[in-house]
């Protein structure tokens, strides 16, 4: 089943089968999101997807919204967070920022594990920012996680496949994963094969530099734009536009 040329909405209703045991017990980001929380706070994740994110959170006690444009990742995410919802803890909601703004203001904000990246173009890019600040209280902070393609570190690896397992609850399930850079945009092969079948997804993100962040980030309204490589919670920094990006990275910014 091929999903070339989908949307992201249309590639995560193949993928929201397989999220959770591609990602597995990855926590290597809640110290950067956590951080931000504090009494009283209404955090809001943005491409919340099946909820790794939106648990510690509620764990914590905090009442919290996601938001994702999948109906099978908010299904899935329902499913495992179900307990918070009827007590008012955990709001999900299917909305596009791209589109418009919340109806509510929130803060932080979290943009998290690579979003903004299936934004392609910068119209769209702009648009996804503006309602988020006017999706915020004043003072809130909002971060943002984004990516740096395997391709653009590693020349030599555009295009090569590799090869991992995965755990389907107890089936196994081999991934076949390709990457290539096409200009600004990456495209993601990913091929999950196992005793049921066969199943192609592939994904188009685009690569955001620092520079282009921080002239997004100004034109929407932000302020007190700083930088870090990876998930150092102590490396955040203020960016100059000579500053080229050779990692992956996440941005905080103040309304």
């Amino acid at each position: 089943m091929a999903a070339d040329n989908t949307s992201p909405a249309e590639v995560y209703r193949s993928f929201a089968s397989y999220y959770d045991a591609y990602v597995g017990d990855f926590r290597g980001d809640f110290n950067i999101y956590l951080s931000l929380l504090y009494p009283g706070a209404r955090p809001l994740e943005i491409g919340c997807g099946t909820g790794r994110l939106l648990q510690p959170a509620l764990e914590q006690g905090y009442q919290i919204t996601g938001i994702d444009i999948s109906d099978d990742m908010l299904a899935r995410a329902r499913e495992k967070l179900g307990a918070y919802i009827e007590p008012g803890r955990l709001t999900l909601l299917n909305h596009n920022l791209v589109e418009a703004p919340l109806a509510e203001l929130y803060g932080p904000a979290w943009v998290s594990f690579y979003t903004f990246n299936y934004l392609l173009d910068k119209q769209e890019a702009r648009s996804f920012l503006d309602h988020l600040y006017h999706s915020m209280g004043e003072g809130e902070t909002m971060v943002m996680d984004l990516f740096c393609p395997s391709a653009l570190q590693q020349p030599s690896q555009q295009g090569q496949w590799t090869l991992r397992e995965i755990m389907l609850g107890e089936q196994s399930v081999k991934l076949h994963d390709s990457r290539t850079l096409q200009g600004r945009v990456e495209k993601r092969i990913q091929i999950f094969e196992s005793a049921e079948g066969r199943e192609e997804i592939v994904t188009f993100r685009r690569f955001w530099d620092k520079r282009e962040i921080l002239v997004l980030l100004g034109q929407s309204g932000f302020k007190r734009i700083m930088f870090t490589d990876g998930y150092h919670l102590e490396g955040f920094r203020q960016c100059n536009l000579l500053e080229s990006t050779s990692c992956s990275f996440v941005v905080k910014a103040c309304k």
